[in-house]
């Protein structure tokens, strides 16, 4: 789930300064209330990237964390992000519950989110560096899994491929097959139906992949 820390920055100043609040306005620990009164065994934060953001997860966001399993501990709550993967869209990274969990996340972050790097840097953003995340992941004493987000998002039309294709999902399951897991298909998150379409799909294409 998004919370506060899916933010916005301001641009003004270098580096851009983090500010709480975009894409998601509640606390983590809101978001663990609400997974419990709604049936929940377990949760996740999945914020999104940005410039610096790993620093923002790192000394703001993992600490809200441990307060919110202090206080909603009947919800196994787990560490991750809305990974800014290079050269594709969007992936779960998920972070298994152990003590250096904060510090794992914060090397794979700062070492590999595309946007994560100020000032940005192209090569952040290449198929190569993918590769190189999902090496340096699976050889972690604790790996984490990796999931790819709305890949149908870019899509152009039906049965068109867009950013994410089926052999880069291919090629990334072999290199990692113990990370690298999967993909979820439903465009966006589905909010679009409870709000009268105000926020939450995406309007585009099914997603569609080879099973070869």
């Amino acid at each position: 789930m998004h919370s506060e820390y899916s933010g916005s920055y301001d641009t003004s100043t270098n580096p851009p300064t983090f500010r709480k609040g975009a894409d998601a306005v509640y606390p983590i620990v809101t978001n663990a209330i609400m997974a419990k009164h709604f049936g929940l065994t377990w949760a996740m934060c999945t914020d999104h990237g940005g410039p610096t953001h790993s620093k923002v997860n790192l000394e703001q966001a993992y600490p809200d964390l441990l307060l919110s399993r202090q206080l909603v501990p009947d919800v196994l709550q787990f560490w991750g992000m809305e990974f800014d993967a290079p050269a594709l869209d969007h992936h779960t990274l998920m972070i298994p519950h152990h003590k250096d969990e904060a510090q794992q996340l914060y090397e794979l972050e700062s070492r590999f989110a595309k946007r994560d790097a100020y000032p940005s840097d192209p090569g952040r953003d290449t198929e190569a560096k993918m590769i190189e995340f999902l090496k340096a992941a699976k050889d972690m004493r604790n790996k984490p899994l990796v999931i790819a987000h709305h890949a149908s998002r870019s899509a152009t039309g039906l049965g068109v491929y867009g950013q994410d294709t089926p052999r880069e999902f291919r090629n990334g399951n072999n290199v990692a097959p113990d990370v690298y897991v999967g993909f979820e298909g439903a465009p966006g998150h589905q909010a679009g139906p409870l709000n009268g379409g105000a926020r939450g799909g995406y309007g585009n294409y099914p997603t569609a992949a080879s099973t070869r």
